[in-house]
């Protein structure tokens, strides 16, 4: 029997599966943002028809819960052996880089839209619980702690991405012109923004937090 050259093709096709369709969707949102993810449009750059996709995940909430599994798997979680300030900084650092190589799946994380449920997808949130707990404070300061690291790092995603005045260099949301008589603080500002990195932004704000446990602590 001779094979066609497309059913060939077709038989080499690597098998859809659950890992093949989330792949394929962070590759889409991460070029063209959340807003083009659909499952027709997911299903065409897979080269299949849509419903063939529902034998895998059962519609777009379970992609997008899929998607931020994704991406947290890709946080390098710290061993617990390390000490505990040492644990949240890179612990902090390492979910920082993850949200900066996919920012559009950090709206999704920040949403109700995404499920959380899986132990990789919870892992780096017990690894913040554990190294706070290894601090020796109260529960209710791990949880301040706990919620100000969160803020930190998905607030340095929203404002990495130019989405408040000031946040970026040359972003766009900034004025171009500002009143010194009456702005004088801003109009002051505006010039030292673009020369202010936003590394040093993270590492100050999160030095801030570990200094904040410390001072609980009785360090």
């Amino acid at each position: 029997m001779v094979v066609k050259p497309e059913t060939a093709g077709r038989s080499r096709r690597a098998p859809l599966t659950r890992r093949r369709i989330l792949d394929a969707a962070l590759e889409l949102v991460d070029g063209q943002g959340i807003g083009a993810l659909s499952m027709r449009k997911l299903a065409a750059e897979l080269g299949v028809e849509a419903m063939s996709l529902y034998n895998h995940v059962p519609n777009k909430a379970a992609v997008l819960s899929g998607l931020a599994e994704l991406v947290l798997d890709e946080i390098d979680v710290p061993s617990q052996d390390l000490h505990w300030v040492e644990r949240l900084r890179r612990l902090a650092r390492a979910t920082r880089t993850a949200f900066q190589r996919h920012p559009a799946v950090v709206a999704v994380l920040a949403s109700q839209e995404a499920s959380l449920t899986t132990l990789t997808a919870l892992a780096p949130i017990e690894n913040a619980l554990d190294a706070l707990h290894a601090a020796n404070v109260d529960d209710v300061t791990s949880i301040h702690a706990y919620r100000a690291l969160v803020g930190l790092i998905f607030g340095q995603a929203v404002l990495e991405a130019g989405g408040l005045p000031g946040t970026t260099p040359g972003a766009a949301a900034l004025p171009l012109e500002v009143p010194p008589g009456l702005l004088p603080r801003l109009h002051g500002a505006m010039k030292i923004f673009p020369n202010v990195d936003t590394d040093d932004d993270f590492e100050f704000a999160l030095e801030a937090i570990i200094a904040a446990v410390e001072r609980k602590a009785g360090f």
